[in-house]
């Protein structure tokens, strides 16, 4: 074999290295990115305590979230709030045909826990691209044995409610606050992580009343932020500790 011939051969023995090198280094690298993304998926799959005010009630409602996942998925769906701790209270339906100019629920309960019972209109309605939200809506029991029948009234006539403007999120104040990254403008301004809420869920769990806060079925599949807090009193717009306790936040 002349030289030439054995520089080729010399060089095509180290192509087929390179090349089997390259084809190893991509495998390798599929199965670190798959092994990634599984690891995720499982880690983010199921609902997870944040924080806890209330060890009971922050581990019943992650057990109570994480079945809904378990047996109906991650979108939304209404048998995922059938435990006993949401149907504990009967919501009763009202709309048009009762002369109401808005639809929702009433019910009857000690919303605050002073041990008088409340009247609580849940209402419905439709924000930017048909996402759906709903706002509390609290009347004294004894003042107001007619409910307003025009929408615009609900938050006048209450006497408390949890109304979170569209636009605007609910912060997690017993998290430490984080540090915008991006984009420029606010880098380096410090900020707390929150929830823009869709829908509101009012519980009982050990005799008392909570509310269930989370983002609307059409924000979104689960898991996601969910506030477990207890309503104390007034107009609720943000997150307000002299209105309503923060007790648990799950994702």
């Amino acid at each position: 074999m002349s030289d030439q011939e054995q520089r080729n051969a010399v060089i095509r023995t180290q192509q087929k290295k390179c090349g089997f090198a390259i084809i190893l280094l991509v495998l390798m690298g599929g199965l670190v990115l798959a092994t990634t993304v599984t690891s995720w998926a499982e880690e983010d799959s199921t609902y997870k305590v944040v924080m806890s005010k209330n060890d009971r009630l922050c581990s019943h409602m992650l057990a109570v979230l994480n079945k809904g996942l378990e047996e109906y998925g991650p979108e939304y769906h209404v048998a995922k709030f059938t435990d006993a701790v949401f149907s504990a209270i009967a919501w009763k339906p009202i709309g048009l045909d009762q002369g109401f100019d808005y639809g929702g629920d009433v019910a009857r309960f000690d919303i605050n826990n002073d041990g008088r019972i409340d009247v609580i209109v849940r209402l419905h309605t439709s924000g930017v691209r048909d996402v759906t939200f709903q706002h509390l809506y609290v009347f004294d029991e004894g003042r107001y044995p007619e409910l307003p029948k025009k929408a615009r009234e609900l938050e006048d006539k209450a006497v408390g409610s949890v109304n979170i403007f569209i636009g605007h999120a609910y912060e997690f104040r017993a998290l430490p606050q984080k540090t915008f990254q991006d984009p420029p403008a606010l880098k380096g301004k410090k900020y707390y992580e929150g929830l823009h809420v869709g829908y509101i869920y009012p519980i009982r769990f050990d005799d008392t009343t909570y509310l269930l806060l989370k983002r609307s079925p059409d924000s979104g599949p689960d898991p996601y932020w969910v506030l477990v807090a207890r309503y104390i009193r007034g107009k609720v717009h943000g997150a307000d500790p002299t209105m309503m306790e923060d007790v648990c936040y799950l994702k």
